[in-house]
Formats: C-alpha cells, sequence, structure tokens
C-alpha cells in the first residue's frame, strides 16, 4: 500500500459536511463510491479514518479471521495496530 495514496485518501472530504460523512444514508453511499477509487487496504484505511472521526467513537478497526486467529487489516484511533 502506498502511504502517498492513504494519506491522500484520508484527507479526502466528508460528503455531507456532518464531521465523518457517515451519519447519513447518503454520507454512507457517497463513501462506497469513494472506496471504490482506492485498492483495498487504502479502501479500509478511508473507512477506518471516517469511522473513528463519528461523534463518541474513539477508534475503529477491520479485522479478518482465519480459524482462531484475527488479522487487523486497517486501524485508526484507539484500536488494535496493523498486523
Amino acid at each position: 500500500m502506498s502511504r502517498s495514496g492513504a494519506a491522500a485518501a484520508k484527507e479526502a472530504p466528508a460528503k455531507s459536511g456532518l464531521g465523518s460523512g457517515l451519519e447519513s444514508t447518503h454520507g454512507v453511499q457517497s463513501l462506497r463510491a469513494e472506496t471504490k477509487r482506492y485498492g483495498r487496504d487504502l479502501a479500509l484505511d478511508l473507512v477506518v479514518e471516517r469511522i473513528a472521526a463519528l461523534p463518541q467513537v474513539s477508534g475503529a478497526a477491520i479485522a479478518l479471521r482465519s480459524g482462531e486467529d484475527f488479522r487487523c487489516l486497517a486501524s485508526a484511533g484507539i484500536a488494535p495496530p496493523v498486523g
């Protein structure tokens, strides 16, 4: 994953002007359209950054389970590290 690409994805403005842009159905639809422009890793980074920006949220993470193990793919704020 390109860190400069990740930075660009994280700096993308929220569409609704309500913080993260996820507070409405329109905000979720805008985020869905926006993430289609990026590779998987950049899209996941963008999603967790937007979720972590919601009011009363201190962090977010996306992880996949494989058997008994979990692998964190993206995190922001107070959340487990990627890895």
